[in-house]
């Protein structure tokens, strides 16, 4: 195997990681995320906004190289200061958000 699959192989496997990861942290969410009704488009974009925030930053760090540590901090602070627009309490989210980063990358 040349050194460029090697590459392109673990970029696949890491993407992949980022994906289950994030579908981890939106499940994780999920009982949490106050809404009206379950199935509601509202309630699909909340989760939507949880899955974004993990993986947008995360493969962000595949192109930029920041670092697990920064990356799980940006996610932790991003789910914060969205708590109220996901109906969730700060404290909440911040415990929700350093739980999921201790099982996480």
């Amino acid at each position: 195997m040349s050194e460029a699959s090697f590459t392109l192989f673990q970029n696949t496997v890491i993407g992949i990681e980022i994906i289950l990861y994030a579908c981890c942290l939106t499940a994780f969410f999920y009982p949490y995320i106050a809404g009206r009704k379950r199935g509601h488009p509202a309630d699909i974009i909340k989760r939507l906004a949880v899955f974004a925030s993990y993986s947008v930053i995360y493969f962000f760090n595949m192109a930029a190289g920041m670092g697990a540590v920064t990356c799980m901090a940006s996610v932790i602070i991003l789910l914060t200061l969205a708590a109220k627009y996901l109906g969730v309490e700060k404290k909440s989210a911040l415990f929700m958000g350093w739980c999921s980063s201790a099982s996480g990358t």
